[in-house]
């Protein structure tokens, strides 16, 4: 399942990286909370399993198109996975939710 939303990561920056062309866009960062994946993408080359092996080909083929840089959060850190949780809005609210982590800006 990490391997399938990080290609879906990498299609919406490959999209929003097309409708926004006319912007100066000076780099593209995708955040990933699963290390064996981030692994796996680092490895397009190797002999996988045929799924893995599918899935990291597309997602490195739509990182060098687009230049994404993969990058690891804690599961801890990660304020995307409050919502797929059950997080109430108050503990959405407290985690970051609507605003972003403050680690996020540096």
């Amino acid at each position: 399942m990490e391997l399938i939303s990080g290609q879906m990561a990498a299609n919406l920056a490959r999209n929003l990286a097309n409708a926004l062309k006319r912007l100066p866009i000076l780099s593209i960062i995708v955040w990933m909370d699963s290390l064996v994946a981030l692994h796996w993408m680092s490895s397009p080359g190797k002999a996988w399993k045929v799924f893995v092996a599918n899935s990291v080909r597309k997602i490195a083929e739509i990182t060098e198109e687009v230049g994404i840089q993969w990058k690891y959060v804690p599961s801890e850190e990660n304020v995307a996975d409050a919502g797929s949780r059950g997080a109430t809005l108050n503990q959405m609210e407290s985690k970051d939710w609507y605003s972003r982590p403050e680690w996020l800006l540096n």
